[in-house]
Parts: structure tokens; C-alpha cells; sequence
């Protein structure tokens, strides 16, 4: 949870600052304790008490009156007839009033939901107080209070509707302009457009948003599945989500997710459940395919919740447990591994055999055994192949068993995963002026799961979560108008994710890597420049995040006088994370071509024109890295807070709202000193926090003051129809993910302070970075990283070595924020049902991205220099010479949101509750997340010219409906209760497509150098486009492609490619379009075409210029209710997801999920190759499987 600011500041030299000393100012005003977080679950009755004349009744007594709990609180109106009663623990309430000379007046039910504020207003008549009027009709369903835009899910609809994964965050996306990534998982929630780091989640009042990737703790998504923990759903009271939010709610710009748990009330109450599928009623997945066995779906969820009193009216508890046990297959397409058989002659072999030597492994050894190559030994063991004389042999462990003449085979393997999650709370009311809870939070996970493609089972990533949380709150009501919540709590999330192979060292495997220590076993990461896919070895963990932690502090006041219900207060975080990425401690190799030895040359400087598979079965790799030193950190920062707001109600039928929020965030420090930072005015570029005078890495920002402001104007005063509108500053938290981890590789904790550059020790003591080297050949003669043992990380120039690659963040970063404004027009057609039309708006400004700022100029690989253009080139190298990429995160982006959201929402009419939403919006920005782990890495393809990035976001769906619905069907008395007790319930999804667009990550055919990651990669750029974009629309097959002859005369088979680069080549060949079109093929369909760019020059296609193929679902879900008895209730369920089975299909980039089918570079372009579960690794639980059944029973008492 950070903004940008490192820096050194600790809690005592923080309070010497402008920032602490306004929030020191504050708290003395509160004159109370310090606690927890000013969010708050708790919501608020206020109205006006007047006679039938209309004039205020002054001194009237409002006694509002907790049913459940027996709890009551009393307020005198003041002189315009006023009340407000705050801090209400959402429920049903009966509020009593009562004055001299007038009849008593109650509503004996009032629904207070969470965050949420209920005008209820009286009209007293002239009488005896003994005499009560009891007023039965509904507070209509709309918001008369405030601009805030938002809704609330009750805890009946949460456990009615058909949850996939029971899962509440899954019903976040039914508000509208709120979606989630089809398939759900990491970090794929957004709100408006916005990212999805930006949306913030209050689990009973805790701020619950972690700080390192800024996602939930409690119900966070982990590596692979939908939540790597999950808060039993019978423990949620309800939700509420809001936009637009006031003064109280800051850090983040996007939406604020409160979560209300339920309490222990006077009467025993609990639930008992038990949630099962076994795959026999589902739908094969669409890419499971006979004769292929059905993929397996074992899914069990079970638990149950119970609640009660301690001491009558006095103490409550309530606890809660739920546990999920999975075992759910993959399926992946585009995925290929060599052919185990001989392929028909492709003209390819080196020495003239005869058969496919890109493809397939017994072509290859016998081209090579006839060259007098010798096939490598450990190249055999690691493919697991074997040779008896000329006869290759392989038995799967490697290379899967592949006996077709062809590179595609069909893959996946099962995710096993066991959840258990137990929630506790537990109150007390002192008296009538104080009550105080407490609640714990414990969720564990673990499994192993393939959370990447991989091509063996011993590869799959093991997974494991610990989320902890307590935290407690006491309210004082000192008198009617003074009412103070003072809060505390502690949130811990230690997350491991290891390689299933941690346990094996490269040596069983034949490989002697030279590497030792923790966290360096496994095999390579073994990659063939993106032809075979996914490669060999497990993905790039293991990676150790955790603990995190953040410790809350807050005071909360609210205050009545008269017109104006005012609430100011202060709050503090703590934050704190521990961990490290190890995943490059077992390195990685690339195998690229062209690169064995011509046995004919005995100095070994010619080399053959192998492909990638000879290259491997001979022993030639092309380059290898490793990770050297610790990469592990313990850094924490301090964050402040102050808010007021005022709700200032200026006549009966209009109410204005002002707030400010002021925000400061110290720098986060590293408890050794271990962070360091680009700075281009220092000697070396290098700086390091504690040393040579650097105080902080970079500078924090303490200018972030935040205005908001609305009204609500009820149209005609007799609260049906209200228009509302406001507006406001938030600003943004960066997750510190963002530049602690890039790529899982680089950041402040490994910019190389301590190395050697150019042979001169460095002016720190970071010795953590990515050893670059070339292996001799033969691999098996080993070490293949060369000899570590004290091994001191060196930068060097491009003439005595290789240079180092850092992360960086711009020393002068401020905080991102985001503009919001909203319209809206809200009417009540009844009572109970309502329809609301809004404007939404919002612009993000000064957000963060990473770019690399020593990125060689387009077409720097294409010129001739001494040595390496690409790095000769770049803009630093004269003065850094022993620097290749500089990436750095800055304030390079902007976003734009513009949306009309309509909502038809109904409480109990006729027995149906629904919530209708659509959207029709348009979001656009540069990238789609702070820490971008989508395939190119949240890059841009020109870091000189970023505005270049600006299109439609990820997130943006055109059209978007959403409906959810409970109806209880009418009944009739009959045999065993069969004809009574019936619920249909459904959620409906209707999307149009997302957008993605070419990434290439394998061509470099603009010349801008490779990126220093695993497996390596080129830096993205993009191709050209001619035609219609609708053409290229996403479909479950890869859109053709026609390769490049090498010829620059005739490059392709397709004749429009040709036309086109020839065109752009002024009608001679040989130019730089028909080159490069001749070396790297083309796409075409329809009419239109796709080809690489010019040699040199970056394509004319902008970022997210293409649709895929939308998403549609229908969940459905059947429930029989059974009385047994006055208390106890039986239901039975059947719930289908996805009932129609219609298709649905990963978008080829994928987002977040990083699916990366939009790599032109690769086969498999533009191909849907998955559902969108599996590509999330997030199979069945996921959005976009295919048709799976679920049965449940539970009991209620």
C-alpha cells in the first residue's frame, strides 16, 4: 500500500512533518484514542420530525431499537426537528417517537444496511403520547442522503443466487460499471475502467487490501484459483458497494467494497451445509475433446455458522466455517512439443537427411549423427529420450509423448487444492452510550496446481496461503448528538509459491548448472525462443510474499448540529512486507538456432543453420541467467490519514454534502538498507537508501488534499423521485508490487549497487541481479553458468562483457489520482422496486507506468557499430556504459472513463428480488495495471513517445448487462409440503467483446533490443494492420498465417501481404517491408491483412485495436425449502452454471492472466485456444466453463 514515497522517515521524524502535524491536529480535537480505519460497515438513520402542519417539532425523544439484539438508542431532535443516529450495526430497526401533545409514532421495521444511510422521516399528530400510530409503509429504495452511487447484496441473496465457488466478489460485477475478467482470479476486477489494484475492501470495518500487490487478504486471489481464501458466506450479513464515495474513504479511486459480518443475536440461530459435484452431469470443456478422457471435477464445499447470546441484551457471539476441497482439470490449447515420430520432408535438415528437423526429435538425431555431431547426453536425460545406436527412443518424462507427425498436442493437468477458512465475532453493550466487538479471521490454502501450461505434472506450481485477521472497535455515544468509533486491527498474508520440482537438483536431472544453496533446485527453465510452448522446466517460482502485514489505527467522530450532521477523524497504517523472488535461482537457457559449431570448422567460429531442437540435442545453447545474491526484503512505510465531511440537509428536499480528505505516505525503508534506485545526476546511476547522503530512494509527496462534494435533491419532497450528483479527488495507493517485482525479477531490492561496473566497485552493497552468460559447448561439460563460487556480480560494457539491467523509480514521482463525477436520476415505481439512470464519469491523472528509459532508439539493431548498435545506441550508454535497460516507474499515464449505468433493482416484489444492471461505457488507458503481469509485461512499444499507448483499456466492455434474481414461487398447502417452499434463482451475463491487439515479443523487427527476462524475450512491438479490424476477431482457432520464404522477391504465399509491403517498398523489393515480410510471414482473413513492420520501423496498429468474441452466461439454480418445525428449516439445491453450455473463449491476450495467444511471433496467434477459466487457472470455478452441476443441502435454525 504505498504511493511512491521511500523514504528514510521514521514514526518520530514523520510527526516533525506539515502532514503528522495536521493529523496530530486533528486527533487532539477528537480527544479520544487512536483505533482502526474510518471506513465503517455501521450505517446511519437520520430524518426530520415535524407536526401535520409541517413545522419542526424541537425536543421530540427518537428511539431506535435494535430487534435482534434488544439494544436501544435515544435522541432529542433539536430546534428544526432533526435526528441523526450514526453508527448502527446493519439490521432491522424499530424507531419510536414520541413528543408532549402528540401521539407517539413508530415504524416497527426498518432496514439498515451496510454503510448505507435510511431517511426516515415522522409527521407527528396531535394526541396523547400513550397513544402510538404505527406507520407500516416502506422507506422507498432510494437515496435521498448523498451522491454516493452503489447498491447492497443481502445476506439471503448472497446465499440464494447460484455462486460459483462461493465466492462474494463474484457478485461484485451484477453493480453496474463494476466487471470482472472473464474467469475471474488475479487481479481482474475493475471499477469504471479503472485498474484493478484500485478498488478497496473493508471486511467489517478492517481495511482488508494488502499492500504488496494491493489485492484482498481475505478472499484474495492466489497464484491459480478463483480465492485463495474465502469468507464463509454464512457469515456475511450483506455487502455494499460504492462509487463516488465520501470524505471517509480514500487510498483508493475506485470501488469501495464494504463487507458487513453477521452478529450473534438473542435467539440461537446457524446454518449447516454441504456443496458437491463430481463431474458426471457436466459438459465436457470445449477443447476436451473425445477420445481424450473427460477432465476430472471433484468440487466439495462445506461448513456451517452459529450465532447466539452470551448474556441476554448484553453480549453476543457468532462463528463461522468453511472448507472447499477441489480437484478440477485443465485445458489448454496452442500448446506444442516436438513430434516423436518422422515428419514428411521439409527440406530443413542441415546435412540433407531427409524429414523435419525443426520438428521432430528422431529427423533431428539422425541429421546430426550424419553430420558427425554428437547428441548431447544430457540434452537425452533432460527430453527423456534415449539412444541404442542410431534408434531414438522416448518415454514422456521430458518431451510428453507425442506420436503424431505433428508440434500440437493436447494438455492439462488437475489443480488439487484444500481451502479452510474459519471467521469469529463476537459483542458487548455496556449500556446504552457504549458497546465494543471483536472478530478473527483465519483462512488457509494449499495445492498444487498449473497455474502456467507446463508439459509434465512434476512441474506444477505448489501453492499455499495463510490470511489472518483481528480486529476490534468500541462506540461511545457520550450524548444524542456526540457518537465516537475508535478501531484497531492486524492483517497478516504470507503467500509461498514454489516449483513442484524445488526438491529435485539439476543433477538427477544430467545437468551440472554449477548453482547451490535454498531455493536452487528444479530444472532450468529451458525455452526455444517461442517455438515450442510452453518449454521445458517448472514456471519461474518459487517467489515468497509474506508475511505482509498492516496495522490499523483510527478515531471517528460524528456530531449533529442541527442541519448538519458533521463526522471528521484521523487514521494510521502500518504496513510491512517480507519476501523475495527466487525465480531465476535455478536459471534459465534459451536455445535459439544457429548456434552449433560446424564440425568442419575446428575453430569453432562457423556455425551451422540449426534449429532450435538441433541446437538442443547438440548441446548449443544460446545464452543462459541466473540469479545471484538473496533477493529477500523486509520493508515497511508509515501511511496518515484526515477526513470531514458534512451532510448538510438545507431544506426538507435537499441535502448537500462537502468533504476533505488529506492523505501522506512516508517512503517505504528497507530494515537493512537493501533498496536502491536509478538516479541519472549521481557518478555511477546507482543510489542506494542510507548511503552517500541519500535519505530516501525517492521523494514523497505531501501535497494530496482531496475535495468531494454532491447533493440530493428530492425532486417533488416526498422522497420518489431524487436527482443526485457530485464529484471528487481520490487519490491512488500503489501497490508496491509494482516496482519491488517487476517481472517477478527486477526492482529497488535488486538494482546491483555493490557490483562491479566496468570493473569499479559500486558505491553500495546490493549484490542481487541476473547473471547473463553464454555456456560452452557442449552443455554437458558444465557448470553451465560458469563457476559461481564467489561469484561477485559484475556490469559491464558491451566490449568487456554484459551490461545489467535495473528498475528504477523517477526520484520526483507524485501520487496518482482520479477525478470522479456522477448524474443520476433515481425513481421509486413502488415501495419496493425502483430504477435508477447515472452519468459516470471519471479521469485518472499522473498514474504509474513502467517504460524503459534506456530503450536504443527504432531501427538501432539495423545500423552498423563496432559492437552492438542496440546498446551503443541507447541514450545513457555514454555515460553508463555497463547499463542496458533502465526501466522505471513514473507519472507516464493518464485514463478516461465515460458511462451510463442503469439499475432496476427490487426488494420483495411479488416475492421476486432482482437487481437489473447495464452499462454502456468506454474506458480508455495506457495500460491496464500498476504491476502488469499480462504477457508483454505492461510495457510500451515506444518509451519515448508512451502517449502512443492511450486506447481502449482491457477492461472495456461496450455493452454490458448483468441480471441477478431470487423469486419465491407461490405455493399452497399439500402432502410432505411439495407444493410450497420452490425458489428459482438466476444470474444472467451479457458482454460484448474485450479488446486486445498484437504484442510481438519475438521478431525485433523494429530493432529496439531484447528484454533481460525468463524465458527471453525481445521488447514488444506491434505489426501493421490493412482492412477491418472485425475481420480479425478472436475466434477458437489461430488466424492463418502464411510464413516468410526468405525471398524478399516473392516473400509470402499470400498475395495481398505481398502487394502491401511491396507498395510500402515504392514497388522495389528488397526493401524494408518486403524483407521483413519475407523473414517473418504474415497473417490474413477476410479481406484484411497483418504484417510485420518494416525492418526498423514500429508498426501503424495503436494498442487493443481488436475484439474478441464476447462473453454470455446464464447460471441457474433450483431450491426446495422443507419446514421442520417452527425453527428448523431443510433446503435443498440444484445449481447449474452455464445451464445453456453456450462456448465461451479465453481473450487471446488475457489480461491479467497473461494467456498471451496474441503474439504474431508465435503459432498460435490470435487463437481463443482455452476457456476462460482455464486460462485464468482458474478451471470449472472460473467464469467461461463449460456446463457444470452442483447439488447442496443445507439446514437453517
Amino acid at each position: 500500500m504505498l504511493s511512491r514515497t521511500l523514504g528514510t522517515t521514521s514514526f518520530g521524524s514523520v510527526s516533525r512533518t506539515f502532514a503528522t502535524r495536521f493529523l496530530l491536529a486533528i486527533l487532539v480535537v477528537l480527544a479520544a484514542c487512536l483505533s482502526s480505519w474510518s471506513q465503517s460497515t455501521a450505517g446511519r438513520v437520520l430524518g426530520t420530525v415535524s407536526d401535520q402542519s409541517g413545522a419542526a417539532v424541537a425536543g421530540a425523544t427518537v428511539v431506535v431499537t435494535d430487534l435482534q439484539r434488544g439494544t436501544s438508542r435515544s435522541i432529542t431532535t433539536g430546534e428544526n426537528g432533526t435526528y441523526v443516529a450514526p453508527d448502527l450495526q446493519p439490521g432491522t430497526y424499530k424507531i419510536h417517537v414520541e413528543s408532549k401533545g402528540f401521539k407517539s409514532t413508530e415504524r416497527p421495521n426498518v432496514l439498515v444496511e451496510v454503510a448505507t444511510d435510511v431517511r426516515s422521516d415522522f409527521t407527528l399528530q396531535p394526541g396523547l403520547v400513550s397513544q402510538t400510530v404505527v406507520v407500516t409503509e416502506e422507506v422507498p429504495l432510494l437515496n435521498t442522503t448523498s451522491a454516493t452511487l452503489g447498491g447492497t447484496l443481502s445476506n439471503k441473496e448472497i446465499n440464494d443466487l447460484p455462486l460459483n465457488g462461493r465466492n462474494y466478489e463474484n457478485l461484485l460485477q451484477l453493480r453496474p460499471g463494476v466487471m470482472r475478467y472473464p474467469g475471474g482470479g488475479f487481479s481482474t476486477t475493475s471499477t469504471n475502467g479503472l485498474r484493478a489494484e484500485d478498488n478497496a475492501y473493508l471486511v467489517d470495518v478492517l481495511f482488508n487490501s494488502e499492500p504488496f500487490s494491493g489485492q484482498g487478504i481475505i478472499n484474495g486471489a492466489g497464484i491459480a484459483g478463483d480465492s485463495a481464501t474465502i469468507l464463509p458466506i454464512d457469515s456475511i450479513q450483506e455487502f455494499n458497494v460504492q462509487e463516488n464515495a465520501p470524505a471517509e474513504y480514500g487510498w483508493k479511486p475506485g470501488a469501495i467494497v464494504n463487507v458487513g459480518l453477521k452478529a450473534g443475536t438473542n435467539s440461537v440461530h446457524g446454518t449447516a451445509f454441504a456443496f458437491g459435484r463430481d463431474g458426471a452431469m457436466d459438459a465436457r470443456n470445449f477443447f476436451n475433446t473425445s477420445p481424450n478422457p473427460k477432465l476430472p471435477r471433484t468440487l466439495e464445499q462445506y461448513g456451517g455458522s452459529l450465532g447466539g447470546p452470551i448474556i441476554k441484551d448484553k453480549a453476543f457471539f457468532f462463528g463461522a466455517y468453511e472448507g472447499q476441497r477441489y480437484n478440477v482439470g485443465n485445458s489448454f490449447g496452442g500448446i506444442t512439443s516436438p513430434s516423436m515420430v518422422s515428419m514428411p520432408d521439409a527440406a530443413n535438415c542441415v546435412f540433407g537427411a531427409p524429414g523435419d528437423c525443426a520438428n521432430s526429435i528422431p529427423d533431428v538425431i539422425t541429421d546430426l549423427q550424419a553430420g558427425g555431431i554428437t547428441i548431447s547426453p544430457a540434452s537425452l536425460q533432460v527430453s527423456g529420450c534415449s539412444m541404442s545406436g542410431s534408434t531414438v527412443t522416448c518415454d514422456g518424462t521430458g518431451f510428453p509423448i507425442n506420436s503424431n507427425p505433428s508440434i500440437d498436442i493436447p494438455n492439462g493437468f488437475n489443480n488439487d487444492v484444500h481451502v479452510d477458512n474459519v471467521v469469529a465475532k463476537v459483542d458487548y453493550n455496556f449500556n446504552q452510550r457504549n458497546n465494543i466487538n471483536g472478530m478473527f479471521f483465519f483462512g488457509n490454502n494449499s495445492g498444487k496446481v498449473e497455474d502456467f501450461p507446463e508439459l509434465q505434472h512434476k512441474w506444477l506450481s505448489d501453492i499455499h496461503t495463510r490470511a489472518q485477521v483481528v480486529g476490534g472497535s468500541w462506540i461511545w455515544t457520550p450524548s444524542a448528538q456526540w457518537v465516537n468509533e475508535a478501531r484497531a486491527g492486524y492483517n497478516r498474508l504470507y503467500q509461498p509459491t514454489l516449483p513442484g520440482d524445488l526438491g529435485t537438483p539439476a543433477s538427477s536431472y544430467g545437468l551440472n548448472t554449477g548453482v547451490s544453496g535454498p531455493f536452487t533446485g528444479g530444472l532450468p527453465r529451458i525455452g526455444f525462443a517461442g517455438y515450442f510452448f510452453p518449454g521445458l522446466g517448472g514456471f519461474k517460482w518459487p517467489k515468497f510474499q509474506g508475511p505482509d502485514t498492516i496495522t490499523q489505527f483510527i478515531d471517528h467522530v460524528s456530531y449533529t448540529a442541527g442541519k448538519h450532521a458533521l463526522k471528521f477523524g484521523g487514521e494510521v497504517h502500518r504496513n510491512a512486507f517480507s519476501g523475495g523472488a527466487f525465480g531465476n535461482a535455478r536459471g534459465s537457457i534459451t536455445f535459439l538456432g544457429g548456434n552449433t559449431p560446424d564440425p568442419a570448422d575446428p575453430t569453432g567460429q562457423t556455425f551451422l543453420n540449426t534449429s532450435q531442437l538441433e541446437d538442443f540435442f547438440s548441446g548449443a545453447p544460446f545464452k543462459a541467467s541466473v540469479l545471484s545474491g538473496d533477493p529477500r526484503r523486509n520493508i515497511h512505510n508509515w501511511e496518515y490519514a484526515a477526513f470531514v465531511q458534512d451532510d448538510w440537509r438545507v431544506s426538507k428536499n435537499l441535502t448537500v454534502n462537502f468533504g476533505l480528505r488529506y492523505e501522506f505516505k512516508t517512503a517505504p525503508v528497507e530494515a537493512h538498507g537493501l533498496l536502491g534506485n536509478f538516479d541519472p545526476n549521481s557518478a555511477t546511476g546507482l543510489i542506494q537508501q542510507g548511503r552517500n547522503g541519500v535519505g530516501s530512494v525517492y521523494n514523497s509527496d505531501r501535497k494530496n488534499f482531496a475535495p468531494r462534494a454532491g447533493f440530493a435533491w428530492d425532486l417533488n419532497g416526498n422522497g420518489r423521485t431524487v436527482l443526485r450528483g457530485g464529484g471528487g479527488l481520490v487519490f491512488e495507493t500503489v501497490n508496491w508490487e509494482t516496482f519491488l517485482a517487476f517481472n517477478n525479477s527486477f526492482g529497488l531490492p535488486s538494482v546491483p549497487t555493490g557490483a562491479l561496473l566496468d570493473g569499479t566497485p559500486g558505491p553500495g552493497t546490493i549484490t542481487t541481479g541476473n547473471l547473463t552468460t553464454f555456456p560452452a559447448f557442449p552443455w554437458d561439460n558444465g557448470p553451465i553458468y560458469g563457476n559461481l563460487s564467489g561469484t561477485t556480480l559484475s556490469c559491464n560494457s558491451d566490449t568487456n562483457g554484459n551490461p545489467c539491467a535495473v528498475m528504477g523509480v523517477d526520484r520526483n514521482t507524485t501520487t496518482p489520482y482520479v477525478w470522479n463525477w456522477t448524474l443520476s436520476l433515481q425513481h421509486a415505481l413502488s415501495s419496493n422496486l425502483s430504477l435508477e439512470v447515472a452519468y459516470v464519469g471519471n479521469h485518472g491523472a499522473k498514474l504509474v507506468g513502467i517504460r524503459d528509459i534506456n530503450q536504443p532508439p527504432v531501427g538501432a539493431g539495423f545500423q552498423t557499430c563496432a559492437v552492438d548498435c542496440e546498446q551503443d545506441l541507447r541514450p545513457f550508454n555514454a555515460k553508463f556504459p555497463y547499463l542496458s535497460n533502465i526501466f522505471q516507474m513514473g507519472n507516464i499515464y493518464k485514463s478516461t472513463y465515460n458511462g451510463l449505468q442503469a439499475t432496476l433493482n427490487s426488494r420483495n416484489f411479488h416475492g421476486l428480488s432482482m437487481v437489473a444492471g447495464y452499462t454502456y461505457s468506454h474506458s480508455l488507458d495506457d495500460v491496464g495495471a500498476n504491476w502488469d503481469f499480462g504477457y508483454g509485461a505492461g510495457l510500451p512499444q515506444d518509451s519515448y513517445h508512451v502517449g502512443r499507448e492511450y486506447a481502449s483499456s482491457d477492461f472495456d466492455i461496450r455493452h454490458r448487462l448483468t441480471l441477478s434474481l431470487t423469486y419465491a414461487i407461490p405455493g399452497r398447502t399439500g402432502y410432505a409440503q411439495m407444493l410450497e417452499g420452490w425458489e428459482i434463482n438466476s444470474i444472467v451475463t451479457l458482454e460484448s467483446g474485450q479488446p486486445w491487439g498484437p504484442i510481438d515479443m519475438g521478431t525485433d523487427a523494429a530493432g529496439v533490443g531484447p528484454l533481460p527476462v525468463s524465458p527471453p524475450a525481445t521488447a514488444p512491438i506491434r505489426w501493421s494492420f490493412y482492412g477491418k479490424t472485425s475481420d480479425f476477431k478472436a475466434r477458437p482457432a489461430p488466424i492463418p498465417y502464411f510464413g516468410g520464404s526468405g525471398d524478399p522477391t516473392n516473400p509470402t504465399g499470400n498475395s495481398s501481404c505481398n502487394a502491401q509491403a511491396l507498395s510500402l517498398d515504392g514497388g522495389v523489393p528488397g526493401g524494408p517491408a518486403t524483407s521483413s515480410l519475407a523473414a517473418f510471414g504474415c497473417y490474413a482473413q477476410g479481406g484484411s491483412i497483418m504484417i510485420p513492420p518494416a525492418v526498423g520501423q514500429f508498426g501503424n496498429m495503436g494498442r487493443n485495436t481488436l475484439l474478441d468474441s464476447g462473453f454470455r452466461n446464464f447460471d441457474f439454480s433450483l431450491a426446495k425449502n422443507w419446514h421442520l418445525g417452527e425453527r428448523v428449516r431443510a433446503q435443498f439445491r440444484a445449481e447449474i452454471f452455464n445451464i445453456l453450455n453456450h462456448p465461451n473463449f479465453a481473450n487471446p491476450y488475457g489480461g491479467q492472466n497473461g494467456f498471451g495467444q496474441n503474439d504474431p511471433s508465435t503459432g498460435s496467434f490470435g487463437c481463443e485456444c482455452a476457456t476462460p477459466d482455464v486460462a485464468a487457472a482458474n478451471p470449472v470455478i472460473g467464469s467461461g466453463g463449460s456446463r457444470a452441476v452442483q447439488l447442496g443441502l443445507k439446514f437453517i435454525f
